[in-house]
């Protein structure tokens, strides 16, 4: 027989009970404490909070009649209908602010090991990935000769300057020696440079700072790269993520 309760019951069961909007986030974690995960039948690659976002969009999307709101974009935050005029812009606020906050201080976290303590595990990756296939160097933006410092503040804007580390793919071990010959005597060294800019966390709290910083030190290089040990996959941050990548093409 058919399952019949879905996420769309899963979500309104929920949001009954919730004093303020939720994310698809925090739904999918209630209700997996009430134990309603186990009453849907969801098999997937997609992560069971994101396919709930999907959810719920798509019905306030699809259906002038659906009983969802979603009352803010980023953070993606959704009501029962009928609770909206109830819910004042100060509860919203006070939502965003909390989720913003909550992002912040898990970016900005460093109890445990700092950004550098990446570098290794970023140098193996690019060393063993086929793309790559190049050795990386750490930059030491406090050794750096040459320094931007902000007439406002004083303050040094090395961040914007230069990346955390470069690598160079140099390909000669793969060509035949007439190739090699050959390229010595022309004037396109057979080289390409990237530049990584590098973070613990990525997410909607840091994003745009993260990636104008990262499109601002690596006009030089080939190819540039945000890297992050973890990223947010908030259906609205990785959509703005995509667009800042296009924009940027």
């Amino acid at each position: 027989m058919k399952n019949s309760y879905t996420m769309r019951n899963l979500a309104e069961d929920i949001l009954k009970e919730a004093k303020t909007p939720l994310s698809s986030q925090e739904i999918w974690n209630a209700a997996v404490e009430k134990a309603l995960d186990k009453k849907v039948s969801y098999s997937g690659a997609t992560p069971a909070h994101l396919n709930l976002y999907n959810t719920l969009n798509g019905d306030i999307k699809n259906s002038e009649k659906s009983i969802f709101a979603k009352v803010s974009k980023n953070p993606a935050l959704f009501i029962l209908k009928e609770k909206q005029n109830a819910t004042s812009p100060e509860i919203i606020e006070k939502k965003i602010e909390q989720i913003e906050k909550s992002e912040e201080s898990k970016s900005n976290n460093e109890s445990d090991y700092g950004e550098a303590d990446l570098h290794i595990p970023l140098a193996i990756f690019v060393d063993q990935d086929d793309h790559f296939s190049c050795k990386v160097k750490t930059i030491r933006q406090q050794k750096a000769t040459k320094r931007k410092v902000s007439k406002s503040s004083g303050k040094v804007k090395d961040i914007w300057t230069f990346p955390d580390l470069i690598g160079i793919y140099l390909p000669f071990r793969d060509y035949h020696e007439a190739t090699t010959d050959f390229l010595k005597k022309s004037n396109n060294p057979p080289l390409k440079v990237f530049s990584f800019e590098l973070k613990k966390v990525l997410n909607s709290s840091n994003l745009r700072e993260s990636f104008f910083q990262a499109v601002s030190n690596s006009s030089w290089a080939n190819e540039g790269y945000l890297a992050a040990e973890e990223i947010s996959d908030d259906p609205e941050f990785m959509q703005e993520m995509r667009l800042l990548t296009n924009y940027s093409v």
